[in-house]
């Protein structure tokens, strides 16, 4: 398994705050954890294949790309080459500087230095010594890399790339011209243990969303019958939320396991339908075309949810404006505009429709923007009220005219009453892995 950077350096996401108003920084929403590619995606390492199509009347039609990380190495070069390249990308960087990050609070020449090496850590795949008796090995750049500047490798060595040299410096040049996302460039998005295909019209996977699996892990601990009802993942986009939470069901669960991954969007459908396949666990998600809890009720859902998830739009319109390149001109924003005021257009809509969808007991969990609006989330939540019939027992103390006067006779008295009550309990605010105050939740009474 290729080692994961500690969080702090695989991203560097925090938020930038002038007054009541915070600018989301690239760092915030274009970042990854590396990993090796799992066992379930070495498979597709040996086709040709760099699209599929889906044939499910939701996605029908829609190319998704493989990840780059998952294509065939088909190009060979000489180690040379490629440092060469590679120190011309260095020498564009020192022109750029942190002009990005002064211009809108975009990544620095540090933050692009380190997309640069897991870009050639996606491109490079395997290498060999030049000699016919040689055969060719799996390789990771940065090992092969430090093992050149040490003097270990010669120039001459042999790498294998999955994209040629040309093609390499096309993804550079769009990285640095048009500041588009590397994710997007490499098809390739790695979450956890997942390797994910993401390009322009999904939104790519953040590093503070990791903690969904945490939340849907715990809440099956503390109650396993959860993981006998259906799951909801509303506004799935790339779809990791859903995969993940399937994955943490089949635990418990191995055959009935079942999650909806609800998003209004074909594209990013398309995707997770992609993505659920490459993590072998497509048989346990449904996917649905539509508008938050529309589909799910159509379903006949209600009242049968174990759990409820949402990473949903929550950046307030007026903030749009203020987005990094990256994320203004690439990623869609449809699943980042929140909408007028505070941002809780979708999130006011699923914690409503909770209310209905959730079984006695059942999780709601959802991100939000942090700080603020996670208490205004809260809030929301802890102020939807319902009414319901209660036995409630009284005693009265009645003095009775049957019996003596000294006599006093307790009568219990039962009686059916109309009380109102909170619908959900336990709500809370949870810390992401950068210490924002960011994810709300709480459980159906």
């Amino acid at each position: 398994m290729r080692h994961r950077l500690p969080r702090h350096q695989s991203s560097l996401s925090h938020l930038k705050r002038g007054g009541s108003h915070f600018i989301t920084t690239i760092n915030q929403f274009i970042s990854r954890c590396r990993c090796d590619v799992p066992r379930q995606y070495e498979h597709l390492n040996t086709t040709g294949s760099y699209h599929v199509t889906h044939a499910s009347a939701a996605a029908a039609n829609i190319p998704v790309p493989v990840p780059m990380s998952l294509r065939p190495p088909l190009h060979e070069v000489r180690l040379k080459e490629l440092i060469d390249i590679k120190e011309g990308f260095y020498s564009q960087l020192k022109n750029i500087g942190n002009s990005y990050e002064v211009i809108d609070n975009g990544p620095n020449m540090a933050d692009l230095k380190r997309e640069l090496s897991w870009i050639l850590e996606d491109v490079v795949a395997e290498s060999k010594e030049d000699d016919i008796n040689r055969q060719w090995r799996k390789c990771r750049w940065q090992n092969v890399e430090a093992e050149h500047q040490f003097g270990a490798c010669r120039d001459d060595l042999l790498i294998r790339l999955r994209v040629d040299l040309d093609e390499l410096q096309e993804i550079w040049r769009r990285r640095i011209e048009l500041r588009e996302p590397f994710q997007y460039l490499l098809a390739s998005a790695h979450w956890r243990e997942y390797v994910l295909s993401v390009s322009q019209g999904v939104l790519i996977p953040r590093p503070e969303t990791e903690i969904f699996p945490d939340l849907v892990r715990k809440a099956l601990q503390e109650n396993s019958h959860l993981a006998c009802k259906p799951w909801a993942d509303l506004g799935t986009g790339s779809g990791v939320i859903a995969i993940s939470t399937a994955t943490e069901l089949r635990k418990y669960n191995q055959d009935a396991a079942m999650v909806y991954a609800v998003d209004i969007s074909p594209i990013p459908l398309a995707h997770a339908q992609y993505n659920a396949e490459l993590a072998g666990v497509s048989s346990h998600i449904r996917f649905a075309l539509g508008s938050w809890d529309v589909p799910l009720r159509a379903a006949g859902l209600q009242g049968q949810l174990g759990g409820l998830l949402s990473n949903p739009p929550y950046i307030p319109r007026a903030q749009m404006s203020g987005l990094q390149q990256e994320v203004q001109s690439h990623e869609p924003h449809l699943a980042l505009d929140g909408g007028d005021g505070p941002g809780l257009d979708a999130l006011q809509v699923i914690c409503k429709a909770a209310v209905d969808l959730l079984a006695q007991g059942g999780l709601i969990a959802l991100e939000t923007a942090g700080e603020e609006q996670a208490k205004e989330v809260r809030d929301i939540l802890m102020n939807l009220t319902e009414r319901s019939t209660a036995s409630e027992s009284k005693s009265a103390d009645v003095s009775s005219k049957a019996v003596s006067s000294s006599v006093e006779a307790k009568l219990h008295i039962s009686s059916n009453l109309e009380v109102e009550r909170g619908v959900f309990t336990n709500v809370k605010i949870l810390k992401d892995c950068f210490a924002v105050p960011r994810f709300v939740t709480a459980h159906r009474s």
